[in-house]
């Protein structure tokens, strides 16, 4: 049989509905302090989309809390960036850092909860994604992604359902040129379908 090569894009990611993500994080124990970690983790990526290296990237003095906002530099673009800071993520985020995140020298907010305590790896973050996934009731297809990249593809299908401009979601994604954004498109399939042509009858 002959080999049939595509190009990676070609896969769809795993696009989360609303209710799929609030299922993820409601089954969370934020009762224990790995819990408020995976917590905060996975509502950032579900809220804003970041990269994985942006979240476990980010520190105490990212957040500025006199004016609501999260200022970061992201490390794919070295870019900045600044979001606003919701009331759920500044409460998730509070609450690991005083009552859950073990004490250590280590500067960002988001560690391992084995000794030396330092930061989390990429792998640590997917891995701990696909804890909860199954949560959800959710199987993966043999040709879709999944992982935590696929909320930040998530959060970008459902500002595009709701009409929002290409520039404005690359601003909240943080592309540096908006036809990065333009990628998200094809994940819109209610839109696509409005561009279907009608195939004729042949007799």
């Amino acid at each position: 049989m002959p080999r049939v090569h595509y190009y990676a894009k070609a896969k769809l990611n795993k696009v989360w509905s609303e209710d799929e993500v609030i299922s993820i994080l409601n089954s969370i124990d934020t009762a224990n302090p790995v819990g408020k970690r995976d917590y905060a983790i996975l509502a950032i990526a579900a809220e804003y989309g970041l990269r994985e290296g942006d979240i476990i990237a980010l520190t105490i003095s990212n957040f500025d809390w006199n004016k609501g906002l999260i200022n970061l530099v992201q490390e794919k673009t070295g870019e900045p960036l600044t979001l606003p800071l919701s009331e759920r993520i500044g409460k998730a985020v509070i609450d690991y850092w005083m009552n859950g995140r073990p004490e250590t020298v280590a500067n960002e907010i988001f560690v391992s909860h084995t000794l030396p305590y330092k930061g989390l790896g990429r792998t640590s973050v997917y891995q701990l994604f696909n804890k909860y996934a199954p949560n959800s009731g959710y199987s993966p297809k043999e040709n879709e992604r999944h992982g935590i990249h696929t909320l930040r593809h998530s959060l970008a299908s459902r500002l595009l359902e709701k009409g929002t401009p290409i520039n404005i979601i690359s601003n909240i994604l943080g592309h540096v040129d908006s036809n990065d954004t333009s990628a998200y498109l094809r994940i819109d399939i209610e839109s696509l379908r409005t561009c279907s042509l009608e195939v004729p009858d042949y007799v």
